[in-house]
């Protein structure tokens, strides 16, 4: 198990969730699904199945192990207790993201109810008339309009619900995480500090409900050129040491953290490009408290680690009162990219712990995420053409958590161990005893794969049992029938045996396995056999001959004595010779 890295302090002493890697292990109970089996090899009696891996069958045994923990960083000033979080609880976090290293990322969380218990209601909105919230550039050529509520999705995205003086060329529409602010895109760069007027028509609430205004709203475009947040971020080193002005809605205001100096105070922004930035070093700017306004920032490119930043800069609020955008529901494993520093992200995780060594001021809270994922296959065999789902047996199970995985490359593969000389006396590692596949006769297997769930929120690490949920997709079915021709033309008596034993009428192979009716088969017999039964008493019950033109290694017998009369329950001995070997052996006929 790794330790845990030391915090670091970051800009601002802005509250930070940090991800480490730790092995840990588990299974849910989630339905199988099939597998399409590509090819079978039936050599002999020797059945063999290929198929190819599943989606998710990617990773290596230690890389699924590795599995995403999380740090909690919460001001003490948020509110949150302590107390009221147990193990397992369940918590949703949501703030920057930042990428520190391989597999330690960060979020920062800075207003109330942006950590709470999962089980928790969300933070309600003001109860407030729906009607518009405002207007106004949110990025190079892009237009925001807010609502006070959630809207109807379809009518806030048709463009033709949105007229502009001066006019506007309106290329599409979308509505954001919070479902209260629409991004109007046009097609070339808006013009410097105009003055617009605009007017909203067909769009109501989610609820049907008509804004209480007359629809209309004015801004004026900021001092260009304005440059979009994707684009620094996607090259921050060509905006090193460059000013530049951007343009976004405080999410992240940067007098969060308790005690932090306005001389260094971080915060974050976030606009139309659904990226964000930090801003880093303002002073005593009121303009970036509010999670409410959208500002207009002019200052320096910069970098600290892996962190793009604007320094020594000067925002103007250019809207206030605006819904705050929407978090963007990240699965944590999938949140390890720069693609997500400084966005406004959403991530959830079960409480281990509190960390005892928490920063003066603040929580810290030790979470691990369920990691739901490609688990490993199960192997199914049926013994008719049309199964039933009562009808297959499970023969191997390969999990990636265990040490039961042997597979290597891109091909998968499995031998029924079952069909393998000497038939019937195989075990499977559960030494349950599996009874066929015989010569000559049909059957149905099945591959199908399960998932896995990591819960490391107790030390050992939990481990479910995995699900047993029989294949039912006849797309993931192979019918296979064993070869009938014999391969030994001398006597291998050692190899001979009786199956099923003990034949059980109310077993599931017993009921109809053979097409003759009830019985018993003696297999792996040379070319020619003699085979004597005998009560344990050591009375004659009947004798068979297997001929040499039989064209099998296998004679059926219908469990009849010589006189044709059905015997009963009890344990038979049976003697066969064939040239100057013998061989006696014993079986259980059930009633």
């Amino acid at each position: 198990m790794r330790s845990f890295a030391p915090f670091q302090r970051v800009p601002g002493s802005l509250v930070a969730v940090i991800v480490f890697a730790f092995l840990a292990v588990g299974v849910a109970s989630i339905p199988a699904q099939d597998v399409q089996v590509t090819d079978v090899s039936t050599d002999n009696r020797e059945v063999t199945l290929f198929w190819n891996p599943v989606p998710g069958d990617t990773m290596t045994q230690a890389e699924r192990l590795d599995v995403p923990f999380l740090s909690y960083g919460v001001p003490i000033g948020l509110g949150v207790v302590p107390s009221r979080y147990g193990t397992a609880d369940p918590v949703v976090g949501q703030g920057a993201g930042r990428l520190v290293g391989g597999n330690q990322y960060e979020i920062y969380v800075g207003v109330p109810g942006d950590f709470r218990m999962q089980t928790d209601p969300s933070p309600s909105l003001p109860d407030v008339p729906f009607d518009l919230a405002g207007g106004f550039q949110f990025g190079p050529s892009q237009v925001g309009v807010a609502f006070t509520g959630a809207v109807d999705p379809t009518q806030a995205t048709q463009i033709s619900n949105y007229t502009f003086v001066p006019a506007l060329n309106l290329t599409g529409a979308v509505l954001q995480a919070n479902g209260s602010t629409v991004i109007l895109q046009v097609s070339d760069v808006l013009p410097d500090l105009t003055d617009f007027t605009g007017q909203v028509s067909g769009v109501t609430s989610a609820g049907g409900d008509s804004p209480v205004g007359n629809g209309s709203f004015s801004f004026q475009s900021v001092a260009g050129p304005v440059t979009a947040l994707a684009s620094i971020q996607g090259n921050p080193n060509a905006y090193l040491g460059q000013q530049v002005t951007v343009v976004g809605q405080v999410y992240e205001p940067t007098g969060t953290s308790p005690g932090a100096s306005r001389g260094n105070a971080s915060g974050y922004i976030q606009d139309a490009s659904n990226r964000g930035i930090n801003l880093w070093g303002g002073g005593n700017l009121p303009a970036v408290d509010d999670v409410g306004n959208v500002v207009a920032v002019t200052g320096t490119g910069a970098m600290t680690g892996t962190t793009v930043q604007i320094t020594s800069y000067t925002p103007t609020v250019i809207a206030s009162g605006i819904p705050r955008l929407g978090a963007e529901s990240i699965y944590l494993p999938n949140a390890l990219s720069s693609r997500w520093e400084g966005t406004f992200i959403r991530v959830e995780g079960l409480i281990s712990r509190v960390d005892a060594d928490s920063r003066e001021g603040e929580f810290v809270f030790i979470a691990t995420v369920l990691d739901t994922a490609f688990g490993g296959y199960q192997v199914w065999r049926a013994q008719s053409n049309d199964p039933a789902p009562r009808d297959f047996r499970l023969l191997r199970t390969y999990s990636l958590v265990d040490s039961t995985w042997t597979f290597t490359g891109t091909e998968r593969s499995f031998a029924d161990p079952d069909s393998i000389i000497p038939r019937g006396t195989e075990r499977d590692r559960d030494e349950v005893r599996l009874a066929g596949p015989f010569n000559g006769f049909d059957y149905t297997y099945s591959v199908t794969w399960f998932e896995t769930v990591i819960n490391a929120t107790v030390f050992p690490y939990r481990f479910s049992t995995i699900p047993e949920t029989v294949p039912s997709d006849p797309g993931g079915q192979v019918q296979v029938v064993p070869n009938k021709q014999a391969v030994e033309n001398t006597p291998l008596l050692a190899k001979v045996s009786v199956v099923p034993n003990p034949y059980n009428p109310d077993a599931p192979f017993s009921q109809g396995a053979f097409p003759s009716g009830p019985g018993v088969q003696f297999v792996n017999l040379p070319a020619t056999a003699t085979i004597s039964i005998y009560t344990i008493a050591g009375d004659l019950v009947n004798t068979l001959e297997k001929p040499n033109d039989a064209g099998t290694d296998a004679l059926f017998w219908n469990l009849t004595n010589g006189s044709g009369k059905e015997i009963s329950a009890g344990i038979y001995l049976y003697y066969v010779t064939a040239g100057s070997e013998n061989k006696i052996g014993k079986f259980v006929i059930i009633r």
